[in-house]
């Protein structure tokens, strides 16, 4: 939130927000966000003074939502920038919120530099932005809006010149209307979840409070510890008091100065252990000793883990979407800003996005971080033949921002593997992916280089077009120029994905009829690495509910015959007693089947394995006479939100689901 950060900073804007923040109906973080980014637009463009003024106006309305006061807010400034553009026209309800405002200032500051060509058509970009309801039709002369007729010159070559981009395609074996509208994206998280980084410090802060408490006793909670009252106080004045330490909700504290970090906490356990080890020596019960001696073990355990911990929680996780852009001149025309390469809108090639958007030959596919909704990578694409004729799909370059270079390995892999998918399904008959060989932010040395002469497909909307690809220089890619590549890919056709029914023949999904020992262990395997520990069934619960005969129990097993995945159920009316005291809106139906546990582990986990098991338990539920499926399902993994999807009914919500410390839906599955 930096920009919050120096927008509330300037008293001014903060004394002008205060009038209208707390009148505005459903203000959320997203709202908030889009707020400040306008208030930094109005106070970076130079109209400070107008921005009070409209507050003024919108502080008299006696009601007002968060999405009119934004809305309102961003026409008025974007009304500011078609007048220094010279565009008279209305804004189309809604198109506010194709522009990011975050990034207006710089455009409305680099205006002036743009050359006066290219002026032209950056106020013909801008005023299709306001009037049209997809910027995509001016490419077609399907645009609707009210042009003058220098406008109407530029538009009708726009239109000639993707008529020849859609001809050349067609005679290429391109599919141009797929390459256009490619909508296929590829999701990819790199490191643990949140949640899962979550639940791993929370178990671990769980399992070290219940070794301490298990060895001095807890006051709050009216249990006694191993150790005898003397020496339980003689620990807890030597480490607890002495620190001024303390545990709230099962984590460790200081007094006055909050949560332990992992060094502090490393050094009470130093300390801590220390004591109780001398304890150990001196104790003559041999029981008691050595019981303190199982809560040593465990106590050297936490220390040793300590470290490991705190790497992997200091781990950030991304979640990224690999995806074409949207051709939305006011969020794209920013795409070098958000990399910080040479066509930033303030950089010398800044015409070159100009281009990029009125070319039908040319994409740009975008890496976004989802968790804070931004591009941060992109690759400029185009097809192109060789002297042979041979279809070559050209990566431009790869542009990655500065703050994420160290995802740079993850990006390319991905980033290659999704245009590969891309190139075929546009142009089965590609022969070779490559990448031009100046400012890449990927690496490159391990690629081959090939030496090529190309011509761009289509060539140029305008006599010229820069292109790192072509020597980072403004060129008429049409035609044939030698330069060096990095090649990616070449006769790649029958690196296919797998089909559905491959997929499905990797694994075998089958009803448990016989519980042996190899088996039971094979499960426990299954369960163990799917759960926090705290969520593990032991050996013999395990056991207990996989042979009860009046449920189903499924398994599935690789091509190796190894368990990846299982799922166990019972009769809900055989585990209500055990579960009414977590979710007391619970009924003993003896219709409905209980879903006690269903795990798959990391390295199988597929939706496909997931859907059969689910369909093969609702036959063998139905042919039982079963008339629903219920189970509580975890929250955080999105378990429920997927069950949801397919059919499934939440009923509840159980906040602190058998004391796990996290929420799990009751959701029910009529069969």
């Amino acid at each position: 939130m930096h920009t919050a950060g120096s927008v509330l900073a300037d008293r001014e804007n903060r004394e002008s927000l205060k009038k209208i923040i707390p009148k505005l109906k459903n203000l959320d973080g997203e709202g908030f966000s889009r707020l400040m980014h306008l208030t930094d637009a109005f106070t970076r463009l130079g109209f400070k003074n107008l921005f009070q003024q409209e507050i003024e106006y919108l502080a008299q309305k006696e009601e007002l939502s968060s999405k009119e006061a934004i809305a309102y807010l961003g026409e008025k400034i974007l009304f500011q920038f078609a007048q220094k553009l010279g565009i008279q026209t209305e804004l189309i309800q809604g198109n506010i919120n194709r522009w990011n405002l975050e990034y207006l200032a710089k455009l409305f500051e680099a205006e002036k530099l743009f050359k006066e060509e290219d002026k032209e058509l950056l106020k013909l970009i801008v005023k299709a932005t306001f009037q049209e309801k997809e910027f995509t039709v001016i490419l077609f002369g399907n645009y609707e809006g009210k042009y003058t007729p220098e406008e109407e010159e530029w538009l009708e070559q726009i239109k000639n010149y993707t008529k020849k981009v859609q001809k050349e395609f067609q005679k290429a074996g391109i599919d141009f209307h797929r390459w256009l509208n490619y909508d296929k994206r590829k999701e990819v998280f790199v490191g643990e979840t949140p949640s899962a980084q979550s639940e791993k410090k929370e178990a671990f802060n769980r399992e070290l409070y219940e070794t301490i408490t298990s060895l001095l006793g807890s006051y709050r909670e009216k249990r006694k510890g191993i150790l005898p009252d003397d020496k339980a106080k003689q620990v807890f004045n030597s480490v607890f008091k002495k620190y001024g330490l303390q545990f709230k909700d099962k984590e460790l504290y200081r007094s006055q100065k909050g949560k332990l970090n992992f060094r502090e906490i490393y050094d009470v356990l130093g300390n801590f252990i220390l004591t109780v080890e001398r304890i150990f020596n001196e104790e003559k019960d041999k029981a008691i000793q050595e019981q303190i001696g199982t809560a040593l073990s465990h106590l050297q355990d936490l220390k040793s883990r300590l470290p490991e911990l705190e790497r992997e929680l200091n781990r950030q996780g991304y979640s990224l979407s690999i995806r074409p852009w949207q051709r939305n001149p006011g969020y794209d025309i920013f795409q070098g800003n958000y990399t910080g390469c040479c066509i930033a809108v303030e950089n010398f090639n800044r015409g070159a996005i100009l281009d990029y958007l009125i070319d039908a030959g040319l994409q740009i596919v975008e890496v976004r971080d989802e968790n804070v909704d931004e591009t941060i990578a992109q690759t400029f694409l185009y097809f192109a033949k060789d002297n042979v004729n041979n279809i070559n799909l050209v990566l431009d370059n790869v542009e990655i921002h500065k703050d994420r270079l160290g995802l740079a390995e993850v990006i390319r892999e991905n980033l290659f593997n999704y245009l590969k998918e891309y190139s075929l399904a546009v142009c089965p008959k590609t022969k070779r992916i490559v990448l031009g060989a100046t400012y890449n932010d990927v690496k490159t040395k391990d690629l081959q280089n090939v030496d090529l002469t190309l011509r761009k497909i289509g060539g140029s909307p305008r006599q010229t077009e820069y292109l790192d690809s072509f020597g980072s220089a403004r060129v008429d890619p049409s035609e044939g120029i030698n330069e060096t590549f990095h090649l990616i890919a070449e006769d790649f056709q029958n690196e296919k994905t797998p089909s559905r029914k491959e997929k499905e023949e990797r694994y075998l999904i089958r009803t448990l009829e016989s519980l042996n020992e190899d088996t039971l262990r094979e499960i426990l395997s299954v369960e163990q690495a799917s759960f926090p520990e705290e969520m593990q069934s032991d050996l013999e619960d395990l056991r207990e509910a996989l042979e009860n005969p009046k449920g189903i129990q499924l398994i599935a097993q690789n091509t190796k015959g190894e368990i990846v995945s299982y799922l166990s159920s019972q009769p809900l009316e055989d585990v209500y007693a055990e579960l009414k005291d977590y979710d007391p809106a619970l009924q003993a139906d003896p219709h409905t089947l209980y879903v006690e546990s269903i795990a798959t582990k990391p390295e199988s986990r597929d939706i496909g394995i997931f859907l059969r098991t689910l369909n093969r338990l609702k036959d063998e539920a139905k042919a039982k006479g079963y008339s629903k499926i219920a189970a509580h399902v975890r929250v955080s993994n999105h378990l429920s939100d997927v069950l949801q999807k397919r059919g499934a009914r939440k009923l509840r919500t159980i906040e602190n689901w058998h004391d796990f410390g996290e929420p799990f839906d009751y959701v029910e599955i009529e069969i």
